[in-house]
């Protein structure tokens, strides 16, 4: 019996944040890429997909700082690298209601990116039993290269707002791994984006 989805409309647009995470190995030969946090089995948002770290922007808090706050609480490392913040967007979220049903929730998301240095997953903290996944660059564009085609087996495995934002963001992230692929073992500048 399928689960019955159902639309709520949110008198107040719900906020969150997200960060797509790029991870390189400095002075390593090893292929950057992005990492994903995978949702718990009870999770009641869209459990058992892959999602960038991130969550809701509290009463009176910039979504800068609510990236920050949300990557501690998510990993337990504080994210003192350059952010680069991307163009908000409307999208939604698939949450667990009563009786078993799904709704869709409007929300507005603000995505960053930033670029970590030698990402060591072993020391990352997280209560909730959430696994995190390093997808590597190849896999990265074999899986969202041609995302226009393949959105809804994608929105199978990802959350529905990482695939909406790579719809709108793919080619700046595929061009930054490109950087950090050629320049391995430099720092990388890069401008904010709007």
């Amino acid at each position: 019996m399928a689960t019955e989805e159902k639309q709520i409309k949110n008198e107040q647009k719900q906020e969150l944040v997200g960060i797509f995470c790029l991870y390189r190995k400095v002075n390593e030969m090893v292929n950057p890429g992005v990492f994903y946090l995978k949702r718990t089995n009870d999770d009641d948002i869209e459990p058992n997909k892959l999602t960038i770290p991130g969550g809701h922007i509290e009463k009176e808090e910039k979504p800068i700082d609510a990236i920050k706050r949300e990557f501690k609480e998510e990993t337990g490392l504080d994210l003192n690298t350059r952010i680069i913040e991307f163009q908000s967007f409307n999208s939604f979220v698939l949450a667990s209601v009563n009786n078993g049903q799904v709704a869709k929730i409007e929300v507005n998301i603000y995505p960053f990116m930033t670029i970590i240095d030698n990402l060591e997953i072993n020391k990352i903290v997280n209560e909730d039993g959430v696994h995190y996944v390093l997808i590597n660059q190849n896999e990265f564009k074999n899986e969202f290269g041609d995302i226009e085609n393949n959105e809804k087996k994608l929105k199978e495995k990802y959350t529905t707002a990482d695939v909406d934002a790579l719809k709108l963001y793919y080619k700046n992230i595929s061009t930054e791994l490109e950087k950090i692929s050629v320049e391995n073992g430099s720092k990388i500048e890069v401008s904010l984006i709007h």
